[in-house]
């Protein structure tokens, strides 16, 4: 199933572990958008193995998301979250919300990373690389 998504995305990322191992994977149909006035990376597909449950491998893949995001030029991240992981992005700082005209798919619940949030997102990314 990943395969699929991800030939469907233009920009994507597959993150491996220490023995090349599928840990998780994002990918972004349509990168860059405007949102109003704001461009704002689009995160469509966002997956940690399920094998690897918690926040901590999602935080890191988010924080890259996050680390994208800001080397693109956007000021934002829009994601429409299943039901099930509306804990896991309020938790890393995301707002339940509609920013500008854009709109989610029905049945899942908009999500929006403010620049404040991206760079917590950033912070989270840089202490788990100091780490190793």
């Amino acid at each position: 199933m990943w395969a699929t998504i991800v030939r469907q995305c233009r920009d994507r990322v597959v993150l491996l572990d220490e023995v090349d191992d599928v840990v998780a994977i994002w990918g972004s149909k349509l990168k860059l958008r405007l949102v109003g006035e704001v461009r704002v990376y689009r995160l469509d597909f966002l997956e940690v193995h399920p094998a690897r449950p918690g926040v901590g491998i999602g935080a890191i893949a988010m924080g890259l998301v996050a680390d994208q995001a800001a080397r693109d030029g956007a000021k934002g991240i829009v994601l429409s979250s299943l039901p099930q992981s509306v804990g896991f992005y309020e938790a890393l700082g995301g707002s339940k919300k509609l920013p500008g005209v854009w709109n989610a798919e029905r049945g899942t619940v908009p999500f929006y990373f403010d620049t404040s949030a991206m760079g917590v997102l950033r912070e989270l990314l840089a202490d788990a690389q100091a780490d190793g």
